[in-house]
């Protein structure tokens, strides 16, 4: 996001020569930032597995079955986002005017 309030700021300076530039600008952007979110993710991912582990260790059956069931949801909802997010991505490049 902070990309592309940099590029809106940018936008006000500068008059590029290709009145598509600003577009193919901000496709880059958000390009950029997706792989960015990839890698965050990434690390989010060994946080669950650190929460798994200590869901494991406690004591109440039901507390660790309610929180095992909700860590499941929050996942899926992640994995759900992010694959819908990934193909959004993908048809950016064809907004992209040739040239």
């Amino acid at each position: 996001m902070s990309n592309v309030v940099r590029l809106v700021r940018q936008q006000k300076k500068e008059k590029p020569l290709n009145p598509n530039a600003n577009l193919t600008i901000a496709v880059a952007d958000i390009l950029t930032s997706s792989a960015d979110l990839g890698r965050a993710l990434k690390e989010f991912s060994t946080h669950f597995d650190a929460m798994d582990r200590v869901v494991d260790a406690l004591g109440d059956k039901e507390t660790r079955d309610t929180c095992k069931q909700a860590m499941e949801l929050n996942r899926e909802a992640l994995a759900k986002a992010i694959f819908e997010l990934s193909r959004e991505i993908r048809k950016l490049p064809s907004l992209c005017p040739a040239g």
